[in-house]
């Protein structure tokens, strides 16, 4: 069930606050009238439909892929001018938007959007090798350009809450960096406050909550964990992965961390064991069927993709959280063309986006919109899951499965 807004009523009695609403999903789970809530989007990728090329394709090798918070932007980076090729989404129909006024001097290898949608930031294989760009509307302008380090291959990511960018870098072989900018969203400032010399540093991911950031294993056979709280940074634990590894990514309860993997088995998957992370004893029957680039849980942490060498170049696996079970779905009926790098999803709307070495460089993946569904709160991580719509508190008693009504609160 689709949840709709109503205006500003509350539920009888009472003052009303300003931007309050009503809110109508399905409980995920039994609750108690009053119980503070949130409302989170299922999807079922199952079965992946193509949707038409975008009207304008990259011109090079696209290795990474942003998807702005309301999903109507995407952002491409790849191997040739201009760099950087950002879309507009309507429906399913993706239109190239005017370059920005700058655009990268290099391949871009990553970047990403600020989860409130001011900011994307780009890493680039040349000087400067960090470009931040503002958002207005559709126009994206160049408001600061840093260094972070002289390593080119490397991506960066946002903090959950926007409060900071993390950039790593890696030379390709051995030697790399994660640096750590602190936001002031007010002056559009970015101060760095960390930057490390490591070799494990070319994929990251950061934890739901913000507290964790895994670094990949680039150039050494063992991956890190790191806590990150009140602007300091400490080395939690080291994983033994047995091999290099391109990228990892965090499940979005921080249940799983996931490895993309670059020689057999392909993929590797971790779970939370207190403050460090055990490989599954069962892995997926099914894996990847060459070395692993890239890998993303679906928002709603149900689904985990891969990008890979080798057809069907992306793999994507069902999550039963109840089993730790990683079960593969059948391939897309039309597959990528050739080697994947990335693979992204988007928010709040059903769609997989893989990018790949050659023509026609991206390819795009609809599913279903399985419904909005109320969880009871848990603490403040649960309104950073990308898939978030809304706070409040239940209306009224709900039985897992059923119908309810929550009293929206604008706090975010």
């Amino acid at each position: 069930m689709r949840g709709i807004v109503k205006g500003g009523n509350n539920d009888g009695g009472g003052a009303t606050i300003v931007g309050q609403g009503e809110y109508v999903a399905s409980c995920y789970e039994n609750m108690a009238k009053g119980d503070l809530v949130t409302t989170r989007r299922y999807f079922g990728f199952d079965t992946l439909l193509k949707v038409n090329n975008p009207d304008v394709l990259p011109t090079g090798d696209s290795y990474s892929v942003a998807v702005s918070p309301d999903d109507v932007h995407v952002a491409i980076g790849h191997s040739s001018s201009p760099f950087l090729t950002i879309y507009k989404r309507s429906g399913d129909v993706f239109t190239k938007l005017t370059n920005p006024a700058v655009i990268p001097g290099g391949v871009v290898y990553g970047c990403a959007f600020s989860s409130n949608g001011k900011y994307l930031a780009v890493k680039v294989g040349a000087t400067p090798y960090l470009i931040v760009y503002k958002r207005s509307g559709d126009v994206f302008t160049q408001i600061t350009t840093t260094n972070p380090m002289s390593t080119a291959i490397g991506t960066c990511k946002f903090s959950k809450d926007s409060n900071y960018l993390i950039v790593s870098g890696n030379n390709g072989t051995t030697s790399g960096s994660l640096t750590i900018y602190k936001i002031n969203a007010t002056t559009d400032t970015f101060t760095q406050i960390y930057k490390a010399t490591q070799n494990k540093s070319r994929g990251f991911d950061i934890n739901s909550t913000g507290n964790l950031i895994a670094c990949s294993a680039t150039g050494s056979t063992s991956a890190q964990v790191f806590s990150f709280v009140n602007d300091s940074i400490t080395e939690l634990s080291s994983i033994s992965i047995g091999s290099n590894t391109n990228d990892c990514a965090f499940s979005p309860n921080d249940t799983y961390l996931a490895f993309a993997v670059n020689s057999s088995p392909y993929l590797l998957i971790y779970k939370k064991n207190g403050s460090t992370y055990t490989k599954l004893t069962v892995q997926p029957s099914i894996l990847p069927t060459g070395a692993g680039y890239a890998c993303s849980f679906s928002p709603d942490g149900k689904y985990l993709s891969v990008a890979h060498t080798g057809s069907p170049y992306v793999t994507v696996y069902k999550v039963d959280s109840s089993t730790d079970t990683f079960t593969k779905i059948a391939n897309p009926a039309s597959l990528p063309t050739t080697n994947a790098l990335y693979v992204a999803y988007a928010n709040l709307n059903a769609y997989m986006i893989v990018t790949s070495v050659d023509a026609p460089y991206v390819a795009i993946y609809k599913a279903d919109i399985l419904g909005d569904y109320i969880h009871k709160y848990t603490g403040l991580s649960d309104l950073y899951y990308s898939n978030y719509i809304n706070f409040g508190y239940a209306k009224s008693a709900g039985v897992a499965g059923n119908a309810n009504k929550l009293i929206t609160l604008p706090i975010k």
